[in-house]
């Protein structure tokens, strides 16, 4: 793994899976950022720089200088430039570079005299190097967990031409389905539930979705109508409802992923005879790999569970909040 690479990575894991910021955690990530790089290398193996881990001699072929046996290394002027500084790596040169290895250097004196004094116990040295290895942490699970992911599940989800020929075989009538529908979409499930209710009770379909468009201008076609949609543009989430509606019926609710609820009404049906395995072999190969996959993902993670001795001890959201205060 290169330079650009981690740091691409430890800025990825400074948001959740969802997306959501670090908060506490993010905020002193960012204050000590080159502390972070550096316990990163630390915490990872062998370094360049600092750690002391490695020897020159493993270095050499791209061991810039050396302070009192400690190696620098290419990496770490990059880093330095490009990061620290913020400079473009294109816009680089040789003069630069070199006062960019003497800064290092420099900082390398003095962390080492730092060191020898015990300054490494400061509190509040060691407050931000604790805060800097949780993110540490973080990505090291992140990054091991998709390669382990990749490897363990994704690569032995194989899906055979026999069992995609099957596929297509028992589905061939939705396959060549093309369905013309329209939809209702909101995101409060109180909402959807009372247009069901107007719609079970006798009201078009058109009058209840042009209620949800107050100043709809003229247009070539309503936005709640799809047109024809063929079986692979139809939404997971639809395709066990969609299928068995009759021309001029509508769906009940339909629930999707990010709170989307729809009712879906199917205008008219019409099938294309002359779709053949070849056309939707590789989509129906990505549906059951993308099926293998879940399968296979869930059933490893209940093993690593069973597996595993996990223990949970009595905790309360107040040690959060004093981690906060803190």
């Amino acid at each position: 793994m290169n330079i650009r690479s981690i740091l691409r990575g430890l800025r990825q894991v400074q948001t959740s899976e969802c997306g959501a910021p670090l908060g506490h955690t993010g905020f002193w990530v960012r204050l000590f950022f080159p502390s972070l790089f550096l316990t990163f290398l630390l915490a990872s193996g062998p370094t360049t720089s600092h750690g002391q881990s490695r020897s020159p001699e493993a270095r050499a072929p791209n061991v810039l200088s050396t302070i009192n046996g400690t190696p620098i290394g290419r990496d770490d002027v990059i880093y330095q430039a490009t990061i620290v500084e913020g400079r473009k790596q294109p816009a680089l040169t040789q003069g630069h570079l070199k006062n960019v290895l003497e800064r290092i250097i420099r900082d390398e004196l003095i962390y080492q005299r730092a060191m020898a004094l015990g300054l490494d116990a400061d509190p509040g040295y060691q407050s931000a190097l604790s805060l800097a290895m949780v993110q540490i942490n973080a990505y090291k699970r992140k990054k091991l967990a998709e390669v382990f992911f990749r490897r363990e599940v994704t690569d032995k989800a194989i899906v055979s031409d026999a069992e995609a020929k099957a596929y297509f075989d028992k589905n061939v009538r939705r396959i060549r389905a093309e369905l013309h529908l329209e939809q209702i979409l909101v995101r409060k499930e109180a909402e959807i539930k009372t247009i069901l209710k107007e719609l079970d009770q006798g009201a078009s379909f058109e009058s209840v979705a042009r209620k949800q468009f107050p100043s709809l201008p003229k247009l070539p076609r309503e936005p709640w109508d799809l047109g024809y949609l063929t079986w692979k543009q139809i939404p997971e989430s639809w395709r066990n409802v969609v299928y068995d509606l009759k021309p001029g019926e509508h769906s009940s609710i339909i629930r999707g992923p990010n709170r989307r609820f729809w009712i879906v009404n199917l205008v008219e049906r019409r099938e294309n005879s002359n779709l053949s395995f070849a056309d939707v072999e590789k989509h129906i190969k990505n549906l059951l790999k993308d099926a293998k996959v879940e399968q296979l993902r869930a059933k490893t993670l209940q093993e690593l569970r069973d597996k595993a001795r996990i223990e949970y001890f009595k905790w309360s959201v107040s040690e959060f909040d004093e981690k906060e205060r803190d």
